[in-house]
C-alpha cells in the first residue's frame, strides 16, 4: 500500500478453471499436436502381448493342488505368482507373499489344498485395454493379469491354459523400453 499511489492502477486477474477450453487446451490430442506432450505408444494388452518375445503357456495351478505342488511349479519357472484355475475359470492366486506367510505361520501346511491360502483371482482384462486403464490393474498385489486368449492374436509356441495368457508389469515395462529404442 505505502508504494502505490491514489493514480496507480492495480489489475487483478481471476483465472477460471479452464472448464470452457477442456476441448481444445486440454485434449490430449490439440497437446500432442501442438508440442505439449510427448507421444506414448498406443500399447493395449494385446500389443504387450505380441511384443513378448516367449509366449509360454500360463502356469497355473488347481484349488486342489497342494501348496507343495505350487512351490514346485513356482520355483521351476521362476514366476512368483501363479494363477488358481478351476474348470477354466479364475478362482484365486498364489503370491510368493502369501505362500511365505502361509509356510511361516504353519510349515506343514504345505500337504494343505491351494483353496486354503489363495487370494483374490488375478483381475482378467480384455486384450484392447489401454496401456493407462492396463497399469492400474498391474498395481495390485501379484503385479499380473489375465488376458482372455479368444480376445488376443498373440501367437507364440505356447498354448494358453484354459484360454488365458498372464501378463506381468514385467511385460508391459518390456513393452514400453522397446517402444520408445523404435522411435
Amino acid at each position: 500500500r505505502d508504494s502505490l499511489s491514489a493514480d496507480d492502477v492495480v489489475v487483478v486477474m481471476l483465472p477460471d478453471s479452464g472448464f470452457r477450453y477442456l476441448s481444445k487446451t486440454y485434449s490430449d490430442e490439440w497437446m500432442r499436436r501442438n508440442g505439449f506432450v510427448q507421444d506414448r505408444p498406443e500399447l493395449t494388452a494385446a500389443n504387450v502381448l505380441r511384443r513378448r518375445a516367449e509366449m509360454g503357456a500360463v502356469v497355473a495351478v488347481s484349488p486342489s493342488d497342494t501348496l507343495a505342488d505350487a512351490i514346485a511349479r513356482m520355483t521351476e519357472y521362476g514366476i512368483s505368482q501363479l494363477p488358481v484355475i478351476d474348470e477354466g475359470e479364475p478362482v484365486g492366486s498364489l503370491t510368493e507373499r502369501s505362500v511365505l506367510q502361509r509356510l511361516i505361520e504353519d510349515p506343514a501346511s504345505r500337504d494343505a489344498a491351494v483353496a486354503e491360502t489363495m487370494g483374490d483371482p488375478l483381475p482378467v482384462v480384455p486384450a484392447n485395454l489401454h496401456l493407462d486403464h492396463l497399469s492400474a490393474y498391474l498395481d495390485g498385489p501379484a503385479g499380473a493379469v489375465l488376458v482372455h486368449a479368444s480376445e488376443t492374436a498373440a501367437g507364440g509356441d505356447g498354448a494358453p491354459v484354459d484360454g488365458y495368457y498372464i501378463l506381468t508389469r514385467s511385460d508391459l515395462i518390456a513393452a514400453l523400453a522397446e517402444a520408445s529404442r523404435s522411435k
